[in-house]
């Protein structure tokens, strides 16, 4: 593992432990806005940024930072699943560089997996094991991420015979699309990290990750199409005509 993935990933470790002591404290989850937060991701953020900044103060955090290389960070990616005890969220941290996504982690505190990627060396999950996107899929008999429900695109899929699921973490989507789980995963106003991260463990599995225009996928808009080949060309047009 990389040096920089590998603090990377100490500080979420950190991070993650605190967030899996406090899943069963609904104390500690408060509601501001239309938007469901807790102050276990709040806190869990700091922890990151602290450890973050002992290693690397000339770093920088958030899209909006002009250092060379940034962390993007995702205290709990499926907030909405936390705050409702239900045990499928997860970490996420990404390091930029120039707009492109270098290291990538994703941390899932109650299954103890952790899944990390840097650019140009492969991407395993725990540790070990190094993950591959299910390379013979194809829409039929795919399982397929969705984010949000499209009734047109849910039609089309079940019509070529995939089935599909809203798990509420766009990041463990993309992991489990790196890791055969899942087949595929189509993203639409998606956290920016997790999409970040996300398409750097997909792509690093062997998989293919765009925009519904088959461009580079825009962490910033947070909207992706990702998946084995296979399954991704099968995929694509019928997201861009969804969501063109």
């Amino acid at each position: 593992m990389q040096a920089m993935a590998a603090m990377g990933l100490r500080a979420v470790r950190g991070a993650a432990r605190e967030v899996a002591r406090a899943f069963d404290r609904p104390d500690l989850t408060e509601l501001e806005g239309d938007s469901t937060f807790t102050n276990v991701e709040r806190d869990a953020e700091r922890e990151i940024r602290a450890s973050l900044s002992q290693t690397y103060p000339e770093h920088g955090f958030g899209p909006e930072a002009t250092a060379e290389f940034t962390w993007w960070i995702k205290a709990i990616d499926g907030s909405e699943n936390f705050a409702r005890n239900l045990p499928h969220f997860a970490l996420v941290l990404v390091c930029m560089q120039k707009g492109q996504a270098q290291h990538a982690i994703i941390v899932d505190p109650m299954r103890n997996e952790e899944f990390v990627a840097s650019r140009g060396s492969g991407c395993r999950m725990n540790g070990a094991q190094l993950m591959r996107v299910n390379k013979d899929a194809r829409l039929r008999n795919a399982i397929i991420a969705l984010c949000s429900f499209r009734p047109g695109l849910t039609r089309a899929l079940e019509e070529a015979g995939s089935d599909t699921r809203q798990t509420g973490s766009a990041a463990l989507d993309l992991a489990y699309v790196a890791s055969g789980r899942l087949d595929a995963a189509v993203l639409a106003g998606a956290d920016a990290s997790a999409v970040a991260a996300g398409s750097l463990l997909v792509a690093e599995a062997g998989g293919l990750v765009s925009d519904f225009d088959g461009g580079t996928a825009n962490a910033a808009w947070g909207n992706a199409v990702a998946g084995a080949r296979g399954v991704f060309r099968e995929l694509l047009p019928l997201a861009r005509k969804s969501y063109g």
